[in-house]
């Protein structure tokens, strides 16, 4: 009876031993059960975009849409977003069940000697975590979730804020050019002029030569500003990962100011910004954190159950068990007065940010 127990516990081990612990190999999409939860997969990656990038004149409305299709700080920040999808997904697992076998009083002198007296058991456990631990670790990573969208939303403003203000810098260094320009081609026609009358006798030498100084002061000057203007066309590109400048000019109204907004719509569109707006969630996330925290000064339990074979008598038997920690040191008090400290944080750089974009 005992080795047919043994064989038992044996063939068990090689079962159940290689799934858990061994390498994991994904398999095949054809493999897999189409309602199964398999094991994780690698990372999928994000292809670079294969978008033409804008080319002849570009309007702001076009450097804005193509900057947030391909700007790669969004594209990284949106990793953000599933990896806080992942936690959460990782926060609604049950604990994994543990199977225990054990065979004791074999191998001594005696009466112990080989298997004579050996007892055998195998059991199975189960970590049951109390005081709803898991639901409020849940409401945790869906809190922070949603504080990952939030960031991924401010990070969008600032990239529309920084194509917005490149598309400017654009603008106004293609109006100095286009007036540098201006201003080379009517010097040039003063010193044609010049040159004229002094060759007719009409003005003295010296005239011409400060002609000829002030032609090329403003071609000097239109070539400072064709360079400020390549610069400012490849700070542009940038805000979409392009190294060069694949299009020719842009087009805006330069001169055209827009009306300002009235003072309460100016109060209701800073309360909209995500960085402010955030942290609602953010005050609910370290509430959640809390009572995690408070939680956990709760001990769990393991319940095991199994059989037990007793060789002397060849008799089986069950087995039951109850194991609950003793919070007689450790009742998670450091945890408590770490989470208490981060609302109060939370709520003082919930302030600070509100003075800063109102000031802003």
């Amino acid at each position: 009876m005992l080795t047919r127990f043994l064989t038992f516990l044996i063939v068990l081990s090689v079962i159940l031993i290689p799934g858990c612990a061994g390498d994991y190999r994904p398999a095949a999409a054809s493999e897999r059960p189409a309602a199964a939860i398999s094991q994780p997969a690698d990372p999928p990656t994000i292809a670079p975009p294969t978008a033409k990038e804008p080319e002849g004149q570009i309007t702001l409305r076009d450097a804005i849409a193509y900057a947030l299709v391909n700007s790669p700080q969004l594209r990284a920040f949106s990793w953000d977003i599933h990896t806080a999808e992942a936690n959460q997904m990782q926060a609604a697992l049950l604990p994994n069940p543990e199977l225990e076998i054990e065979v004791e009083e074999f191998g001594g002198t005696g009466q112990r000697h080989g298997f004579n007296s050996s007892e055998a058991s195998i059991q199975v456990g189960q970590f049951i975590e109390l005081a709803q631990k898991r639901s409020k670790r849940i409401h945790l990573a869906t809190l922070e979730k949603q504080l990952a969208h939030w960031d991924y939303r401010a990070k969008r403003l600032d990239v529309i804020s920084r194509v917005a203000a490149a598309f400017l810098d654009v603008l106004a260094a293609q109006e100095k050019f286009a007036l540098s320009r201006e201003m080379v081609r009517l010097t040039d026609q003063t010193h044609s002029a010049v040159a004229q009358r002094v060759s007719a006798g009409k003005d003295s030498p010296l005239k011409e030569t400060k002609a000829k100084v002030a032609l090329s002061t403003m071609q000097i000057q239109s070539q400072r500003a064709s360079r400020v203007l390549k610069s400012a066309g490849t700070r542009l590109a940038a805000a979409w990962g392009a190294s060069t400048a694949a299009f020719d000019g842009v087009t805006g109204q330069f001169y055209e100011v827009p009306p300002v907004p009235e003072p309460n719509d100016l109060i209701s569109r800073v309360r909209q910004n995500p960085d402010i707006a955030r942290w609602t969630i953010e005050r609910q996330k370290y509430r959640a954190a809390f009572d995690l925290e408070k939680a956990k000064a709760t001990s769990d339990m393991t319940i095991k159950g199994g059989l037990a074979q007793l060789n002397e008598g060849d008799d089986t038997a069950f087995i039951i068990g109850l194991a609950i920690p003793i919070p007689m040191f450790d009742r998670n008090q450091a945890g408590i007065r770490r989470a208490t400290y981060a609302i109060e944080k939370a709520a003082e750089q919930q302030r600070a940010n509100r003075r800063l974009r109102y000031c802003d």
